[in-house]
């Protein structure tokens, strides 16, 4: 029904062309013309159309929709704060143990080798960091924090999904909560 209204409207206002002439100056000049009639505003993702008159003198000016101050982005971006905003802060906070995990891993463990203080053969004999209960415990904590936030990402993901929220603002709310891929 939308699309019907707007052909309507649309061909009301197409102009004829003049032989030379462009569509828009047409257009302008057609405009022009109609300046003493009513305007049309048509908000968008409504189908109500708002109707002013003219002040007599003056330029008709379509009047402005009730929520022009907020444009569509950044009222999706209120409404997703709103939505997963605490979600995505818990989110943060998740991330952060986990790069600290990773951090005390890869200095400790990852690749490294501690000695057990005596010989054996003639050899000092050594055994793999990561091997360590210290390093499973951080290890098994890595993947705990990796399997909880995979699971939350995708939970988030589909609350927006479910709530209307954009794509690209989620994809901004992740970036700027500092939650990867």
């Amino acid at each position: 029904m939308r699309t019907t209204f707007v052909a309507l409207a649309l061909l009301a206002l197409t102009p004829t062309l003049a032989p030379g002439q462009s569509l828009m100056e047409a257009s302008a000049a057609a405009l022009k013309a109609k300046a003493d009639s009513p305007l049309v505003w048509i908000a968008p993702r409504t189908t109500v159309a708002t109707v002013t008159e003219p002040v007599p003198g003056t330029p008709a000016t379509p009047a402005a929709p009730a929520a022009a101050s907020v444009s569509g982005v950044a009222s999706n971006t209120q409404t997703a704060n709103a939505l997963i905003g605490a979600r995505l802060v818990a989110l943060a906070q998740v991330v952060v143990s986990g790069r600290a995990a990773s951090a005390k891993y890869s200095d400790a463990c990852a690749g490294k080798e501690s000695s057990a203080g005596w010989l054996l053969r003639g050899e000092l004999v050594t055994t793999q960091n990561a091997d360590t209960p210290a390093c499973l415990t951080i290890a098994a904590e890595l993947s705990r924090l990796s399997g909880r936030l995979r699971s939350e990402r995708s939970a988030i993901t589909e609350t927006a999904r479910v709530g209307g929220i954009f794509p690209g603002v989620l994809r901004d709310l992740f970036a700027r909560h500092g939650i990867p891929d």
